[in-house]
C-alpha cells in the first residue's frame, strides 16, 4: 500500500489548507504518478485560458472538428460524371467541368447556379496530340448558370467558375 506524506516547506510561514467542498457525493482525487505541480487558476490556468504550445509535447488525441466555428468549410457538394461543385459556408460556390468537347460552340450547364453574383470562368483545353484545333480559343458567353466555349474541337476542356 502506498503511503501519504504531507510535508511543509521549512522556509515558508504560510498555512496550507486542504478543504473539502460541500457535497453529498463521494469523490476520489487520484494524484499522477510523477513529480510536478498541479495547474490551477493561481498558475494562470482557467477554463477559458489557453496553453502555451511550447509546453505541449507528445501525440495529440483524435479531435472531432464538428464543433469548430469560423471556418469556411464545405457545407454542400456534389459530383457528377464530368461536372460538380462545392459550396462553402460563406456562400462561395465553385463549379467545375472536365470532359470531351467536340463542337465549335459547346455549352456547359453548371451543377450549381450562382444565385447572387457570378464572378467568372477559367478554362483550359488540350489532348495528347495538340493539333491546330486542340485549343480553347475563347469563352463565347457565360452567365450564372452556364458557359459556352468556342472553337473547342477534338479535345478535353477543363472549366472552373466561381461566384456567390
Amino acid at each position: 500500500m502506498s503511503k501519504i506524506k504531507i510535508q511543509g516547506n521549512a522556509d515558508g510561514t504560510g498555512t496550507l489548507t486542504i478543504a473539502a467542498p460541500n457535497t453529498n457525493t463521494d469523490r476520489t482525487l487520484t494524484l499522477p504518478d510523477g513529480a510536478g505541480e498541479i495547474l490551477t487558476d493561481a498558475t494562470g490556468l482557467t477554463s477559458s485560458s489557453s496553453l502555451n504550445a511550447a509546453n505541449l509535447t507528445g501525440a495529440l488525441p483524435a479531435i472531432d472538428g464538428s464543433a469548430l466555428t469560423g471556418l469556411a468549410g464545405a457545407v454542400e457538394s456534389s459530383t457528377y460524371a464530368t461536372t460538380g461543385y462545392v459550396k462553402l459556408e460563406d456562400g462561395l460556390i465553385i463549379n467545375w467541368f472536365y470532359g470531351y468537347v467536340g463542337t465549335s460552340n459547346f455549352t456547359v450547364t453548371w451543377a450549381q447556379t450562382y444565385p447572387t453574383t457570378f464572378i467568372g470562368t477559367w478554362a483550359s483545353m488540350g489532348n495528347n496530340t495538340y493539333t491546330s484545333n486542340d485549343y480553347l480559343n475563347y469563352i463565347h458567353s457565360q452567365n450564372n448558370s452556364s458557359v459556352t466555349v468556342g472553337n473547342a474541337v477534338g479535345g478535353y476542356a477543363q472549366l472552373i467558375s466561381i461566384g456567390y
